[in-house]
């Protein structure tokens, strides 16, 4: 008898990570950032942040001569920062309104600061600056606004030539005299209409006002970008507690999706970093309301710098040589068995195209990679995105997986791909028949333990701040020197004859886009389509096409059959209609024999439901 064996730890998470963690953020907030300094660049990134949000004044000089800037900016260009947004627009001796508005020179000063945010890739510049727009005494505010609305017309057409968006800031009374609710935001934006014209939604502004969520519905599809800080003393996120929640809600109604930046004061900004990231991740996940809607069941899922996401789960081949799976054993067909008959019968069962003993470990969109139990090697690693996971998983909203699909899809940047033998060696040999012996979690990494000739090695890998960049520490328990095979983008620092430090510093060798959704419903419904939906939904896991007894009743000679049903005392015909009401609404009618509310309410549409009827059909008894 030939038994398939389920992998049960297939497409399962590690405590170390968080499922869903990602799943509210990839429909809402694009990516997070935080307003500071040049200097604090490098711990914002390893606390986990995408960019920062810096001064027009500190970073662009709109005030320098461009010799003045030249070589500061070359030196941003070659470290490749990522500075999304400027905000702190004008200073004070600009006048927007009143009679003193001086708009000739503060166009001057705006084309310079355009340019200069094209060149160091700035998307938008956020316009609060409430003492250069603020309402001189006795202006009337339709007169202020008006000469606002015409600075921002002739302002508008000098960022767009340079690709960059200004966003328009309402702040709270206590700063400002002239635009402190998002709906005088919307209604100014609105008159300017330009597309490079937005609005900034600063969470922290609103909840000091006292303004309702009910403002960002109002002025939802000017929104361009957004800002938070907690509403008592602009504290980062969590550490008073702020609930959010409502303001989330309401940016996620108007399909708000993109940037976020902690604008807040700090405490401790090291220490409160990642504590203020992870608290509003934690709130926007906690009241998602996206499609998916199931926190635990995110097929596109993601860690962070501080907690990586470990799958023990298949993982793709991903273009991997021979030569580098010298211990994996070729899969082979199979006949597919029938254990209500006792014998194989038509058809067979190919083998799985993944290596079926891997991690997957994601820290963010910093680093992914692929670790291998059975060669006990680093794989593969890759960038910007992780593993789409709809295969195995499955769409939560239909409620079905991909019948067979055991290997989840890679996203991002593959920069590193393991090839040859194995590069790690003892006295100058290299590893071969490596027996795995499990892993631990310490600190923000994993350590994976396997053992060579009765020797331990330990093998950690880690993120670097460099972009395709990964780190490997080894060290050896045991009789031996411990060394490391070089070969191109590696340095090796043999610190000992017991440990090793490795850097590899890649280029993106492969993109990959995960997969892409069949189209099994083109042209009209027939027989041959619904076969494919029966596959696709895996039916044949509890539905035999043979007439053998699974947990759900055979399909076969099904059509113009007649069907006992539990409380009623006449037997039911099978025809077009009982079938299409058991595949919408299973649990209506149910066959004598079979438990109640067993099979699910898939949601399928009704081409799907009539291609299933007519493949149906086609089973007929022989």
């Amino acid at each position: 008898m030939r038994i398939l064996l389920t992998l049960l730890c297939l497409g399962t998470l590690s405590a170390l990570g968080v499922l869903g963690s990602e799943t509210a953020d990839r429909s809402l907030f694009t990516e997070y950032g935080v307003c500071t300094s040049m200097k604090n660049y490098e711990s914002v990134r390893r606390s986990g942040y995408d960019y920062i949000e810096t001064g027009v004044r500190g970073l662009l000089k709109p005030e320098s001569s461009d010799a003045e800037v030249v070589e500061e900016f070359q030196k941003i260009k070659e470290a490749k920062l990522r500075i999304l947004a400027c905000n702190s627009f004008l200073p004070a001796k600009f006048k927007c309104v009143g009679p003193e508005a001086n708009h000739e020179e503060i166009l001057q000063y705006a084309e310079v600061t355009f340019r200069r945010a094209k060149e160091l890739g700035v998307k938008g510049i956020v316009f609060g600056s409430a003492k250069a727009r603020k309402m001189p005494v006795g202006v009337l505010r339709e007169d202020a606004v008006k000469q606002f609305v015409d600075l921002l017309k002739k302002m508008a057409p000098l960022a767009e030539a340079q690709g960059v968006e200004i966003w328009i800031e309402p702040l709270n009374t206590e700063e400002d005299n002239f635009i402190n609710t998002m709906v005088q935001g919307k209604e100014i934006v609105a008159a300017v209409d330009h597309p490079s014209v937005g609005l900034t939604c600063d969470l922290f502004h609103m909840a000091r006002n006292g303004e309702g969520p009910e403002n960002i519905i109002i002025a939802g599809k000017y929104i361009r970008h957004c800002h938070i800080a907690e509403k008592e003393k602009r504290t980062a996120p969590g550490m008073k507690g702020d609930d959010f929640t409502p303001y989330l809600k309401a940016l996620r109604k108007v399909g708000y999706h993109a940037e976020i930046s902690m604008e807040c004061g700090w405490d401790d900004f090291e220490k409160r970093l990642p504590m203020a990231l992870d608290y509003l991740k934690q709130q926007v996940n906690d009241h998602s309301t996206t499609k998916r809607g199931m926190l635990t069941f995110n097929n596109l899922p993601l860690g962070s710098l501080r907690k990586p996401l470990v799958m023990r789960t298949f993982m793709p081949f991903a273009g991997l040589e021979p030569s580098v799976l010298p211990n994996h054993h070729k899969g082979a067909k199979s006949p597919k068995y029938n254990p209500a008959l006792g014998k194989d019968v038509e058809g067979e069962y190919l083998p799985i195209s993944g290596l079926p003993a891997a991690f997957g470990v994601n820290y963010g969109k910093h680093l992914s990679y692929c670790w291998d139990t059975v060669e006990c090697r680093l794989m593969y690693a890759w960038s910007d995105g992780f593993l789409d996971m709809e295969n195995y998983w499955g769409q939560p909203e239909r409620g079905n997986r991909q019948s067979f699909g055991y290997v989840p899809e890679l996203r991002g940047d593959m920069f590193y791909r393991a090839q040859g033998s194995h590069p790690v060696t003892i006295n100058g040999t290299s590893v071969s028949s490596p027996q795995y012996q499990g892993y631990a979690v310490k600190g923000d990494v994993l350590d994976f333990v396997y053992k060579v000739d009765g020797a331990e090695i330990h093998q950690q890998v880690r993120p670097a701040k460099q972009a395709n960049r990964f780190e490997i520490t080894l060290t050896l328990q045991g009789s031996g020197k411990l060394g490391y095979r070089e070969e191109r983008g590696v340095s090796v620092e043999v610190i000992s004859d017991k440990e090793v430090k490795v850097v590899y510093q890649g280029a993106v060798i492969a993109r990959y886009e995960a997969a892409k959704a069949e189209d099994i419903l083109k042209g009209k419904a027939t027989a041959k389509m619904g076969e494919k939906v029966f596959a696709k939904m895996a039916c044949i896991t509890c539905h035999s096409l043979d007439g053998s007894k699974s947990h759900g009743p055979t399909l076969q000679g099904l059509h113009g059959s007649k069907r006992a049903i539990t409380g009623l005392k006449e037997k039911v015909l099978a025809d077009d209609a009982y079938i299409k009401e058991s595949i919408n609404n299973p649990n209506v009618k149910v066959v004598e024999g079979y438990p109640e509310n067993y099979m699910p309410v898939f949601k399928m549409n009704p081409k799907e439901v009539e291609s299933l009827l007519l493949f149906i059909k086609t089973l007929k008894k022989d």
